[in-house]
C-alpha cells in the first residue's frame, strides 16, 4: 500500500490543485473506496488473499486520494489561513469521534451474538 500511494499521491496532489474538476475527483475516490470496502463481504477460504490484495491497494490509494481531495477544501472553509490549523483539528476531532461512537455501537451490537444464555 505505500507503493501505491507513494506512486499515486503526487499524480492524485496535482491533478486536485490545478484541475477544476476537483469534486469529481472526490466522488471518483470516495466510489473506489466504498467499493473496496464493499469487497469483504465477499471474505471467504478462495478469496482472502485477492481480497487483502485489493484492500491494500485499492483501498489504501483510494483513501489517501480521497483524503488529498478532502483537504483541497479546507483552505476555502477559512477567512483567514491562519484559522487552518484550528479548522483541520476541530475536523479531526470530529471524525475520531464518530470512530469512537461506531466501535461502541458495532462492540454493544456484537457482544451479544457471543454470549450465549441457558
Amino acid at each position: 500500500s505505500g507503493l501505491c500511494c507513494a506512486v499515486l499521491m503526487p499524480l492524485v496532489g496535482a491533478f486536485v490543485d490545478h484541475s477544476p474538476k476537483r469534486w469529481e475527483a472526490l466522488v471518483a475516490t470516495a466510489a473506489l473506496l466504498i467499493a473496496a470496502n464493499a469487497l469483504q463481504i465477499s471474505l471467504g477460504p478462495r478469496t482472502w488473499f485477492a481480497a487483502g490484495l485489493i484492500q491494500a491497494t485499492v483501498g489504501a490509494g483510494s483513501y489517501m486520494a480521497h483524503q488529498a481531495c478532502l483537504f483541497a477544501y479546507i483552505p476555502e472553509m477559512v477567512a483567514d489561513p491562519s484559522e487552518v490549523p484550528s479548522v483541520t483539528g476541530v475536523l479531526k476531532a470530529w471524525e475520531s469521534l464518530a470512530i469512537i461512537l461506531y466501535l461502541v455501537i458495532v462492540g454493544a451490537g456484537v457482544g451479544p451474538l457471543f454470549t450465549r444464555e441457558g
